[in-house]
């Protein structure tokens, strides 16, 4: 489980097919009292996708809001510097 989750998470590495993950667990006569990987994974698998989904559009909005915030200070900067500019010429014709 741990593996399929460091996986799909980081793009670098390379995922497992849940067919070739191998359970291990207790059995009571010969019956499994655990659920094997396969069953978990097709079980929560749209979970994990939508999570990841709703991570990556964090990420984005969080990145959108960054580079938003440095253009209103950038463009907030260009105002200030053109109203110093103003006032000095203006002071500049006053005399």
């Amino acid at each position: 489980m741990q593996s399929y989750l460091i996986h799909i998470k980081y793009a670098d590495k390379e995922p497992y097919s849940p067919d070739e993950v191998y359970s291990v667990g207790i059995t009571v006569n010969g019956v499994p009292k655990y659920k094997s990987y396969l069953e978990i994974y097709r079980e929560r698998k749209k979970a994990w996708e939508d999570r990841i989904i709703e991570e990556d559009q964090e990420e984005r909005r969080e990145r959108d809001e960054s580079i938003l915030k440095a253009e209103e200070e950038r463009y907030e900067a260009e105002n200030d510097e053109a109203a110093r500019l103003y006032q000095m010429r203006k002071a500049r014709e006053e005399y």
